[in-house]
């Protein structure tokens, strides 16, 4: 009888490991990089990198501005972590050739905030695409007009947003 009991014990525990869910890899899946303001109370804010993972739809460039659009999730907002975009900011089309891209956003990109909110905007968006187009120039357009200026303050932005350089020279630019 114990001889019937361990050998049941033995085909039950068999069958359970068959049916555990094997752990697939997601070949649609991509890590990506985008930065979001870090705000540590006391502290200033800065943008800060962060890796998340996403369906892999579209161009990585794409990819990655739809996750900076999205802002920070739950979890990154409770770890201190947001976004100067606007949330109701969309992205109108992305135009790349050999010498450059153009990234059109909407109207809500440039407007709301102030000038430290413009800035840390403008450097989260150079700073998440500046690890996809590190040969090309990107200019950002707002309505399909090149941007010159943003917020209500008028800060001027210089285009290219970002401009192949130098590792050192990128930092000290963003």
């Amino acid at each position: 009888m114990r001889f019937i009991n361990l050998g049941l014990l033995f085909c039950l525990l068999c069958l359970a490991g068959c049916s555990r869910p094997e752990n697939k890899i997601d070949h649609n899946q991509t890590t990506i990089q985008i930065y979001l303001v870090e705000a540590l109370k006391g502290q200033e804010l800065k943008v800060k990198p962060l890796e998340r993972k996403v369906a892999f739809e579209n161009s990585k460039l794409k990819d990655i501005i739809l996750a900076l659009l999205k802002g920070a999730t739950k979890e990154e907002i409770k770890a201190g972590y947001g976004s100067e975009i606007p949330k109701e900011t969309r992205l109108i089309w992305i135009e790349e050739n050999k010498d450059k891209i153009k990234i059109n956003f909407s109207e809500e990109f440039a407007s709301g905030g102030g000038s430290e909110s413009m800035i840390l905007r403008y450097k989260q968006l150079a700073k998440s695409i500046a690890q996809k187009v590190p040969t090309k120039p990107v200019y950002i357009l707002v309505e399909g007009k090149e941007l010159k200026t943003i917020g209500g303050e008028g800060l001027v932005v210089e285009q290219p947003i970002y401009e192949a350089q130098s590792e050192t020279s990128k930092e000290q630019n963003l």
